[in-house]
């Protein structure tokens, strides 16, 4: 069985990145995953639980861009690192 994004988390996704100013290869360098991937999840057509996703909401976070409207807070989400900034 194949677990997709919701249907609003990958919107919100792609909102996010944007009031970042972010091109999707910026924030997908950012968050050390690759452009197919992001393209992936802002299509809701990834795992909504992957590493990926929890990265890319870390990024966009600390870049004060990250505000959902819903779903899980970066607190509860397992700790991961961000990748030094490039």
């Amino acid at each position: 069985m194949v677990t997709v994004t919701s249907t609003r988390v990958g919107p919100e996704l792609r909102t996010a990145r944007e009031r970042a100013g972010l091109s999707r290869e910026q924030l997908a360098r950012l968050a050390d995953c690759s452009s197919s991937r992001l393209a992936q999840l802002e299509g809701g057509m990834a795992p909504a639980k992957s590493e990926a996703l929890k990265r890319i909401w870390r990024v966009l976070d600390a870049l004060g861009a990250g505000q959902r409207k819903g779903g899980a807070d970066t607190d509860e989400l397992p700790d991961a690192e961000l990748p030094p900034a490039a």
